[in-house]
């Protein structure tokens, strides 16, 4: 787990053969292939104001005045927080700290769906008005355009897009 800039510096300096990162702004040297997408939906521990709250009448505007915890790195994750005005005041590296924080009561945070099922199923949490605060995101390779990737690596990234039952997408 890393940073995006750090996966696409790596594959790039060919310290990293093939990268799985969210989607974002492309570099003209990597080339990029879909694998599969995941629903992020905003969460908030048990112990949170929101958790017991009515929140029909709930605007990104109105959540402005509770605390956020977000990704420290450019990810889909900043854009959508900035993008809403939400108030920042933890920051986290991997949806592990991101989850620690929400279920710490005084955050709230964005999780995939399937990461934060567990924890809901357990009453530690809970997605906060999910027909609105969401956010897909979609997951793509990344290998190295020029020079190309060794063939192993070739082989080997077939056979990753094979997997998601994905084609290579050339020029992505």
């Amino acid at each position: 787990m890393a940073p995006i800039n750090t996966i696409e510096r790596g594959i790039m300096d060919g310290q990293f053969q093939v990268g799985v990162i969210p989607a974002h702004r492309n570099s003209a040297s990597l080339e990029y292939n879909e694998l599969f997408g995941e629903t992020m939906l905003l969460y908030c521990g048990r112990r949170h104001p929101l958790f017991e709250a009515k929140k029909e009448q709930l605007t990104w505007a109105s959540l402005a005045g509770y605390r956020f915890a977000g990704l420290g790195y450019h990810s889909p994750n900043m854009e959508i927080s900035q993008r809403v005005r939400l108030a920042r005041k933890a920051t986290g590296f991997d949806q592990e700290s991101i989850a620690t924080f929400i279920l710490s009561g005084e955050f709230l945070g964005f999780l995939p769906d399937h990461y934060a099922k567990s924890f809901e199923a357990d009453g530690l949490m809970q997605a906060v008005k999910p027909s609105q605060f969401r956010y897909e995101c979609s997951f793509l390779s990344v290998i190295r355009q020029s020079p190309g990737p060794q063939r192993v690596t070739q082989v080997f990234h077939d056979c990753l897009l094979q997997a998601h039952g994905k084609k290579r997408e050339q020029g992505m």
